[in-house]
């Protein structure tokens, strides 16, 4: 299982739009073979500051979904939505 935390700084005066785009990123990411969940988590500290957490099956799981419609038209959307490009984090984890 593969899991990302993707960290990504939003325009504050892009929010709003922010959160319409990336639902349905998230709508769409949630029904995609090999994955597992996804999730989009707000920083209480930090404003207009998310981390999306996403779990997938596997490698293959993780390519379709970075070559998607959806995510590719995330991926456009959000050069005009975020502060500072998005930073992920890939954790390859194992079951104990």
């Amino acid at each position: 299982m593969f899991i990302i935390h993707a960290h990504m700084k939003v325009n504050a005066s892009k929010r709003e739009a922010f959160l319409n785009k990336v639902q349905d990123l998230i709508t769409h990411s949630k029904v995609e073979e090999g994955n597992i969940s996804y999730h989009l988590y707000e920083d209480t500290i930090t404003a207009n500051t998310f981390v999306m957490v996403e779990e997938w099956k596997d490698q293959d799981a993780m390519k379709l979904h970075e070559s998607s419609v959806h995510f590719q038209s995330f991926i456009q959307a959000s050069k005009d939505l975020f502060t500072e490009p998005m930073q992920a984090k890939i954790f390859n984890a194992t079951k104990l």
